[in-house]
């Protein structure tokens, strides 16, 4: 870990959201030699997801949709430099639930994607490992950091884990075995078009199916194909560059209901009325022209002097 924590200083931080390593450091002490590495606190404003998905503080769509974009940029331009995280999971980062923005930490877990670099012996956290690495036959890798990727976006988003269905509401001991059953070789999506055995239970994945029904159909059928294709499949998986397309998307079709300004979702091409998930209202979101672009109204929207949404 020593000579991986020296690389990772010389490399510098591929995004402002990893709390890198600026400097590593050796100290004597009473005889021993102590290690480690400075970096930047993370900032007091900073929540964790746990406090968000346990209902500690509530979260209006834009700046959870816009922590997802955030995190998934970030693993991009980690990807891009050839290094794997290893261990991407709700434990490893906090955001601001004003507007979105991530502090990523534990970067000791980082390392170059190869088969001879794993000195940390970090293999990830359960529920958001790949199947591969569940049944222990593959290694952490950027293909792995995609499942897990895809994993923690649903869990923000659908307050629940995409392979944890009716399968896991029948297991009464969660042992190895049973992490084995429903994260490993005969893992099954929970929304798979072909497979209904998984399906969420209304009594124990009601938050899973509400709002299911409340997001856009693009963006839950990336999904699908990181969970049905992309499950067993490490070439199948979606990767980040495309999660951060599908959540630009998703952002810029974030509406308001004017009858009790709740957040909706609105396609730019759709152009009838849509009915507010909250209140039942039928309303036509207002639209913005500017030269040959078009733009969903929304509070904070800002456009620049080139038409693109800031």
């Amino acid at each position: 870990i020593h000579s991986s924590l020296k690389k990772l200083v010389a490399i510098g931080s591929p995004s402002q959201a990893f709390c890198w390593a600026l400097d590593y450091l050796e100290v004597s002490f009473n005889n021993n030699t102590l290690y480690g590495y400075i970096m930047k606190l993370r900032k007091p404003s900073y929540i964790s997801p746990a406090a968000f998905l346990n209902g500690e503080c509530e979260l209006d769509f834009k700046p959870l949709f816009t922590a997802c974009l955030n995190l998934s940029d970030s693993f991009s331009q980690l990807h891009l430099r050839g290094l794997c995280y290893k261990d991407v999971s709700i434990n490893n980062f906090f955001f601001n639930p004003k507007n979105g923005d991530c502090s990523i930490v534990d970067i000791d877990n980082i390392c170059y994607d190869s088969g001879f670099d794993y000195s940390a012996n970090v293999l990830g956290t359960p529920r958001f490992m790949a199947p591969e690495i569940v049944d222990g036959y593959s290694k952490p890798s950027i293909y792995t950091d995609y499942h897990s990727l895809a994993v923690l976006i649903f869990y923000l988003l659908l307050r629940g884990n995409p392979l944890e269905g009716a399968r896991e509401s029948k297991i009464r001991i969660f042992d190895a075995a049973a992490q084995k059953y429903l994260y490993g070789a005969d893992a099954t999506y929970i929304f798979n078009l072909n497979d209904s055995s998984n399906r969420p239970d209304p009594e124990i994945h009601g938050a899973t199916l509400f709002m299911a029904n409340i997001l856009p159909e693009s963006l839950m059928a990336t999904f699908d194909i990181a969970f049905s294709k992309g499950l067993h499949d490490p070439g199948s998986r979606v990767p980040d560059s495309k999660w951060s397309i599908e959540l630009r998307r998703v952002i810029e079709s974030i509406t308001h209901c004017p009858a009790c300004g709740q957040e909706n979702f609105c396609s730019k091409s759709y152009t009838k009325s849509i009915k507010c998930w909250e209140c039942s209202s039928d309303f036509i979101p207002i639209r913005i022209q500017n030269n040959s672009s078009e733009y969903l109204a929304s509070p904070g929207l800002t456009i620049d002097s080139n038409g693109r949404t800031l």
